[in-house]
């Protein structure tokens, strides 16, 4: 057994409320915590209903701690609703989260409705009458009563085990409408998921194993088109979706700006191997993939 307050801990917090006899005390996370996310509900409005910023949105200037704020009223960030999309989509960011400064899947993310209906911001205040007055939420930013530091500084010898360590890179995805059809590839955890705007709401399915592209989210519909021109150009990169009509590569020589070009499928023989290296030369419009001897015409 270890002393308490030795144990290295990650904190998660769910949209954090200052009500009742807790708003009276120190609430800050222990120096045993090590890292941590606050998670905060953009479209909770209940004025007796205030949010306590124990973690601060954005990163921290020491890299441990990160706030964010996604959409949705207080239970549709941690949960308590029959439809239940937004908090489904909350939980396994969080489980993003911690899996990763566990260093391993500890925490099973759980299935996100593909419904579109279940995907709802609810109206808290229709709940009790007594919140029905609505104001602009207010936020204390104060989460232990005399003013100290909302945070406390991390304990020194389990800080030196995780020196130089900053919070886990968790892939946020902007989830704002987009136009009807639009494609949008989520490479995190292993997995890559296509997300599609299908009758005006986003839905969500599997499209593989990551196959060791780097994570991120990647704009499909944003993708370069190889412009019909006489002047000659080369694509190299990195194979990263296909369809029934188009091949998705990122080009490795603009990785950090997650570059990415759509080449026709009828260019290759077959469909080429998700993660697999490919050369595309376009000579006086015509596209050509290196080492295939078919070209078409654009």
């Amino acid at each position: 057994m270890r002393a308490p307050g030795t144990t290295p801990q990650a904190l998660g917090l769910y949209d954090p409320v200052a009500t009742g006899t807790p708003s009276r005390n120190d609430r800050r996370p222990p120096p045993s915590v090590v890292s941590g996310i606050q998670i905060t509900a953009g479209d909770e409005y209940r004025t007796k209903f205030p949010s306590t910023t124990i973690i601060a949105q954005g990163k921290s200037e020491d890299g441990r701690f990160l706030g964010v704020t996604t959409a949705g009223a207080h239970s549709d960030i941690g949960g308590g609703y029959l439809l239940n999309g937004l908090p489904a989509r909350n939980f396994n960011l969080m489980a993003d989260y911690l899996n990763k400064t566990i260093g391993h899947d500890a925490i099973v993310k759980i299935q996100v409705p593909p419904e579109p209906e279940k995907s709802v911001i609810h109206d808290s205040t229709q709940h009790k009458w007594f919140y029905r007055s609505v104001e602009e939420r207010a936020i204390i930013e104060r989460a232990e009563p005399t003013g100290r530091l909302p945070l406390e500084p991390g304990d020194a010898t389990i800080m030196l085990k995780f020196s130089g360590k900053s919070i886990p890179e968790i892939v946020l995805v902007d989830r704002s409408l987009k136009p009807e059809g639009h494609e949008v590839l989520v490479v995190a955890n292993g997995k890559r998921v296509l997300d599609k705007v299908v009758d005006g709401a986003w839905t969500s399915r599997s499209a593989g194993p990551s196959k060791n592209l780097p994570e991120g989210s990647y704009d499909l519909t944003a993708a370069e088109r190889p412009a019909k021109s006489a002047s000659s150009k080369s694509f190299e990169g990195t194979i990263l979706h296909t369809d029934k009509k188009h091949v998705y590569q990122l080009q490795d020589n603009q990785r950090e700006k997650a570059s990415i070009v759509r080449h026709d499928l009828a260019l290759f023989k077959s469909a080429p191997e998700i993660g697999a290296t490919t050369k595309v030369d376009y000579i006086r419009g015509a596209g050509h993939v290196v080492g295939h001897e078919r070209a078409l015409e654009k």
